[in-house]
């Protein structure tokens, strides 16, 4: 074979490689970033639910001094932060079980469907979960 005829015969393998290198590379493009929006959502979720916590629960407004509404609060409020597609927030409360004291423990878990599962309807996502503890101010409550 001449090298005029090799030269005929391989000019159409740059654009086969690149047909097989193109939608790899924009896949792990896509992962990447939704890799990089989950972290930022994790730790503006981290600053935010801290805060929502210690606004909400240790000293309640107008929905009352009962623990279920201040869990029903704190998550009302995470919700509106976090109301986009895919994602998902949940607020619970345990006893921190601590002699002397009312401390509750609010876990507050944020979940995030990447890009394109949560456009596909696909229920799998990614978990985050903070936790924090907190003394709730009770009037009259006598430690």
């Amino acid at each position: 074979m001449s090298q005029c005829q090799q030269h005929i015969s391989e000019k159409g393998q740059m654009a086969v490689e690149l047909a097989v290198a193109v939608p790899v590379v924009l896949l792990l493009m896509v992962i990447a970033v939704d890799a990089l929006v989950f972290t930022s959502e994790c730790a503006r979720f981290d600053h935010l639910a801290c805060q929502r916590v210690l606004a909400s629960a240790a000293s309640p407004g107008k929905t009352g001094y009962a623990l279920d509404n201040r869990v029903a609060e704190v998550q009302s409020a995470l919700e509106a932060d976090f109301a986009k597609n895919g994602s998902s927030v949940e607020v619970s409360v345990a006893d921190a079980s601590v002699p002397l004291a009312s401390m509750n423990i609010f876990q507050c878990t944020f979940r995030f469907s990447p890009w394109p599962l949560s456009a596909a309807g696909s229920p799998l996502a990614l978990e985050h979960s903070c936790c924090l503890a907190i003394d709730p101010y009770t009037p009259g409550e006598l430690l």
